[in-house]
């Protein structure tokens, strides 16, 4: 991994070095471990922090959620349900969530949270 570290570091910099004593703001972090060391297998994990130009320009995410409430699902609808109230907690703006059957019937257009969303019937 440290032979890493030199290309890690330019391509986690905003801009290039011009200067060899110049020092980059932290943007973000790498890791890197092993999965399988025997196989030579390694991941490299990167968080951005707050200041990453990537996470400034992020366009806007909401999530509109259409559910079949036919009962053809069993309880893969409340599985389902609740794997969309995760990503709600991702978007950026409020998410909205229509369930079918027969008919279409928009449950809610406001959902900010998880929690809002998995409290439904």
């Amino acid at each position: 991994f440290r032979h890493m570290l030199p290309i890690l570091t330019q391509f986690l910099s905003p801009t290039p070095r011009s200067e060899p004593t110049a020092k980059a703001p932290v943007l973000a972090q790498a890791r890197c471990g092993p999965i399988d060391a025997d196989a030579g297998t390694w991941a490299i994990g990167l968080r951005l922090l707050p200041d990453h130009p990537a996470l400034n320009c992020r366009p806007p995410v909401r999530f509109h959620f259409v559910l079949d409430n036919s009962g053809s699902m069993g309880q893969g609808t409340v599985r389902a349900r609740d794997c969309f109230a995760e990503l709600v907690g991702l978007a950026d703006g409020p998410c909205s969530l229509t369930l079918f059957a027969n008919q279409a019937h928009l449950v809610g257009s406001e959902f900010r949270a998880p929690a809002a969303m998995r409290a439904t019937k």
